[in-house]
Parts: C-alpha cells; structure tokens; sequence
C-alpha cells in the first residue's frame, strides 16, 4: 500500500514552516509510509529509514503525537486507561487491549487492531 506524506498533506497537521520548508526541500516528491502497515519486516524496514534520516528523525515524535505517523505499539494494555487517547493510524495489532478503558479514544480506518477485537465507538 503506497502512503506518501508530502508538503500538501503536512498541511493539515499544522507543521511549523521551518520544519514544512525542510521536509519539502528533502523530499520534494513526498516520502512513502506505506510499508509502516505492511508486514512486520517491511513496518521494521520502514521505521529503521525513518529513524536514520536526521530531519524525519527530528519529528518523528511530533508525527506520531499528531497522527501523521502511526504509532506500533506491542505491549501488555490490558486495564490502561486509554480514554481520549488519540489512536489514529496506531498499529494495535500485537496490544493486549482487554480491560482496557478506550473510552473517547479517537481512531480511524487506518488504527490496525488485535485480532477479533472489536473498536470502540470513534471519540468526540
């Protein structure tokens, strides 16, 4: 699945223009996060380019905190209080969710969930 960030998208995640103008200047054509929802090789493949690139690695935290990039989270959640936690493109496949309070939780077509689970209503 071919899944390309470029300057028009990062617009609607209100980025500062220094950080907007440097993306852009590096890679004029976008940049391809596609292959973060592929299989666990081609997901682990990805994040290794993205932590390696000083720039994406810079804001890769604010990507994730924005939902630009999804977060992957393989971890024991069971009983987290997850309750208006942004889950947007957030890759939940390998969580443990039971007990979990995802109350409010905002999420969409792209949140990757557990097997047999079943999403919460979207969050206000």
């Amino acid at each position: 699945m071919k899944q390309v960030i470029n300057p028009k998208t990062l617009e609607n995640f209100g980025p500062c223009s220094p950080a907007k103008d440097e993306f852009e200047k590096k890679f004029p054509k976008g940049f391809d996060i596609g292959p973060l929802w592929g299989t666990e090789e081609e997901a682990n493949g990805k994040w290794h380019e993205l932590l390696a690139d000083p720039l994406l690695k810079k804001y890769v935290g604010w990507a994730i905190a924005n939902g630009v990039l999804p977060a992957r989270i393989r971890a024991n959640l069971s009983g987290a209080n997850l309750s208006g936690a942004n889950l947007r493109w957030a890759n939940l496949s390998q969580a443990d969710l039971s007990e979990a309070d995802l109350s409010e939780a905002r999420h969409n077509k792209y949140t990757t969930w557990p097997e047999g689970y079943k999403p919460p209503q979207e969050g206000k």
